[in-house]
């Protein structure tokens, strides 16, 4: 499952989402898998003309992840062009991992 968000200005799009495995050794095996130097992750999720995450599915930016149990939450953070500056950086970096928090919250609830 994942949803984009965009700030009012629509200057800034985030995607968050939860991967449930079958197990939590397949949950483990995704992750270790993944490399974010080389962009091999999720795609962001892409809204339509206008809404500010146009570009998510081809953005760079900021990636968060983590696993609980079977479950696998990851959130990207970029500015809605889907081009990150120096400047935009840390500020992605803090969106995308506060917006990775909001479902591992859930899931320490659920699962835990």
């Amino acid at each position: 499952m994942r949803a984009a968000y965009v700030n009012e200005d629509k200057t800034q799009a985030v995607t968050v989402g939860v991967a449930a495995m079958a197990s939590p050794e397949d949950a483990e095996q995704a992750q270790d898998a993944q490399d974010l130097e080389n962009a091999e992750w999720f795609a962001g999720l892409s809204g339509e003309d206008g809404s500010g995450a146009e570009r998510m599915e081809f953005a760079e930016g900021h990636g968060s992840g983590a696993q609980w149990d079977r479950y696998l939450v990851f959130s990207l953070a970029s500015t809605s062009d889907g081009r990150v500056s120096e400047d935009d950086r840390s500020q992605l970096t803090e969106i995308s991992e506060g917006f990775a928090e909001v479902p591992y919250e859930g899931l320490d609830e659920y699962v835990g």
